[in-house]
């Protein structure tokens, strides 16, 4: 890489043990110090704080009439405006040690920048732009990159992209796969992803049945100029470049908002990555990053297909669900080598989790907009004023907002309620008939009239996080109490419909309705579903016999629609009950399933323990109902069967084929 001359007059400071020293002309030095690698560390972090963590101070130097004082992990900038605080936590690589990069700029504000991008877009060499009012100096950049190891999934897209953007690699690389894996070397691509583009190779040649010694050859390539390896390759280069297009791609278009943002915004970002969106969205100044990540998103080819969907097919929905997994980035090509262990497997679920910590904002702000856009009548901040002229204090929108709906609770935190902005009006009647069946796990519920064309309700405030936003952790080794404890509520809050009954009559014509809806559902399925399909057909009249009982059902039992304790895991109460039914008992009792496993785009994913904890529901809700007859367990059982054929029997393609294969035959 070539190399700028530095200034003769230029100083660096230089501790021991490998810091990484960035010098401001005539202004002020800065050193993130390595004195001491943690073995523990995952990423290299550098961040903003306003307080000293109280690290021992390691020394200070003057220089250009500058003090800078060093501490262990920290250093004090001055400015002479203002003072900024750092905090370094070096990658745990005993080869750090011998790489010392350094930067020119000739302004902090660019050093900012240029510390930033090191930090978290991993510029190096040609990317780090050169002008003459903002020259730009790096050294040993890549070794102490390559050292480090410290690329996140955005980088690589970054790499991934500027391997294959160009025509000419792209037919070199199709002539001599080994050639990319040169070039993808002197990108100084980790070797995880060298690894993995390798293991894509290898299944290549496992599928068309090359021989062993040619597999062995691909896993024995390391930086060969020529040799017999090379025309191994030659056959799989097209598969290998469209996996590494299909990987790049993918991370790009979920990310690269994200991407955006943080770097729009600069070093003030770290404090998201440190203390996550929340809390960084807590700080006045900074309450419509959310907003701006989300604009910049719907400007995305990806994002514009997405607007026109359904909800449920919304990829921040999938994302906010736990249905978007590190397996939905990976071509199927390369899926093999994606198993949980692996690296590359590791960074991709790091960035869905991290796409999942920074989508809950977003997920909101799109529904607020899809709300508003549908009812031209009112405004956003009509309604809010009015919500504030009810509820006595300030509002904002809650972190869960509905399809239909818009909900805002006061900002203080010490009034129980919020108010709800609704397209449809409630059945009133069918809430309060909700209330006597599950009793607390139901929200009071007063309406207040029109505003414009939306109808607006005050509901008790439900306590904790919704489900969909702690389900991932929850279902993590260690968790299991809690989720034993969500099971046990929910038998809890079922059986509460068996034994509290309110004088409600079911709709005429039930049973003609439930058997056209399983005579819509049978046709393409495989023989063993269809036994369970005819299970469920000739066990329906068991659900009308006068002495098993209706009941208000909720039809809608999904991740987002109850809330839970995320410390104990007790279920705090169920909402948006708009879409209850009265029905024959037990159609709903498939919201089990939401909270034993995760449905994605093509199939359900169940907790290690589920059968377990599946039969754990049962005995707390038979314990809780007491005796009932054979026929009775039997309705129960058919009630259940024919609510996941009813919710599930109409996904289109595949997906319906796993779903009911994987809820039906349990």
């Amino acid at each position: 890489m070539s190399q700028n001359p530095i200034p003769p007059t230029q100083k660096f400071l230089q501790y021991p043990d490998g810091d990484v020293i960035i010098s401001l002309s005539d202004t002020v030095e800065f050193i993130l110090h390595s004195e001491t690698l943690s073995k523990h560390s995952d990423f290299f972090r550098i961040g903003l704080s306003s307080t000293w963590v109280g690290n021992k101070v390691c020394g200070t130097k003057t220089v250009a009439g500058r003090t800078v004082t060093m501490k262990r992990y920290e250093l004090d900038i001055d400015t002479r405006k203002e003072e900024h605080f750092l905090e370094a936590k070096p990658m745990p690589t005993p080869a750090a040690e011998r790489h010392i990069p350094t930067i020119y700029t000739e302004k902090i504000e660019a050093a900012y920048q240029l510390g930033f991008e090191l930090m978290y877009e991993d510029v190096e060499g040609p990317p780090v732009h050169s002008s003459c009012k903002n020259m730009c100096y790096m050294a040993h950049v890549d070794e102490f990159m390559d050292a480090y190891q410290c690329y996140t999934s955005k980088t690589m897209c970054w790499r991934l992209e500027a391997l294959i953007s160009s025509c000419d690699e792209e037919r070199m690389v199709d002539r001599d796969p080994f050639h990319y894996l040169r070039i993808a070397q002197q990108l100084h691509m980790p070797r995880i992803w060298i690894s993995a583009l390798k293991a894509a190779a290898l299944q290549h040649y496992q599928r068309v049945e090359r021989p062993d010694h040619v597999r062995d050859g691909i896993s024995g390539w390391t930086d060969q100029d020529s040799g017999p390896e090379q025309k191994m390759l030659k056959a799989c280069g097209p598969e290998i470049l469209e996996v590494v297009r299909s990987l790049s791609k993918k991370i790009a278009t979920h990310y690269e908002p994200v991407r955006i943002t943080l770097t729009t915004i600069k070093f003030d970002s770290i404090l998201w990555e440190k203390e996550g969106l929340r809390s960084y969205l807590n700080n006045d100044r900074n309450t419509s990053i959310a907003r701006n990540v989300f604009e910049r998103w719907q400007k995305y080819p990806f994002a514009q297909d997405s607007l026109f969907k359904l909800l449920d097919d919304h990829i921040f929905w999938k994302i906010f669900t736990g249905q978007y997994e590190a397996g939905d980035m990976v071509d199927p090509l390369c899926r093999a080598s994606m198993k949980s262990g692996y690296r590359i497997y590791d960074i991709l679920k790091a960035v869905v989790e991290k796409l999942r910590e920074c989508v809950a904002p977003l997920l909101s702000a799109f529904q607020i907009s899809k709300f508003f856009k549908r009812h031209e009548s009112t405004t956003k901040d009509e309604c809010n004023r009015v919500a504030a002229d009810i509820l006595k204090s300030p509002v904002s929108p809650t972190p869960i907002q509905g399809a239909t709906s818009y909900t805002v609770a006061a900002d203080s935190g010490q009034i129980p309620k919020v108010i709800q902005f609704r397209s449809l009006k409630l059945n009133i009647e069918l809430v309060e008939y909700a209330r006597q069946s599950y009793k607390d796990f139901v929200p009071n519920c007063e309406y207040y009239g029109l505003l414009g064309d939306v109808h607006m309700y005050g509901w008790d405030l439900v306590p904790g996080p919704a489900f969909c936003r702690v389900r991932h952790r929850f279902h993590t080794l260690g968790e299991q109490p809690r989720l034993r404890q969500t099971v046990q509520d929910f038998a809890r809050f079922s059986a509460s419909a068996w034994i509290n009954r309110p004088a409600v009559k079911q709709p005429f014509g039930l049973l003609e309705e439930y058997s056209r809806v399983l005579d819509r559902i049978s046709p393409g399925l495989p023989d063993h579903i269809l036994g369970k399909l005819d299970e469920a057909r000739q066990g329906l009249p068991l659900l009308f016999r006068s002495e098993y009982p209706s009941a208000v059902q909720h039809d809608d039992f999904l991740e987002n629609n109850f809330h839970v304790n995320g410390a104990t895991g007790h279920i705090t109460g169920v909402v948006d009950w708009a879409d209850a039914i009265i029905a024959p008992f037990g159609l709903s009792l498939g919201g089990l399933e939401t909270i034993l496993g995760v449905q994605t785009s093509s199939n359900w994913y169940f907790h290690p323990n589920h059968v377990e904890l599946r039969e754990y529901f049962w005995d707390t809700f038979y314990k809780d109902i007491g005796p009932v007859s054979a026929d009775s367990r039997r309705s129960i059982g058919v009630a259940r069967l024919f609510g996941l054929f009813r919710t599930h029997g109409f996904e289109e393609g595949d997906a319906r084929i796993a779903y009911l294969e994987a809820l039906c035959m349990l």
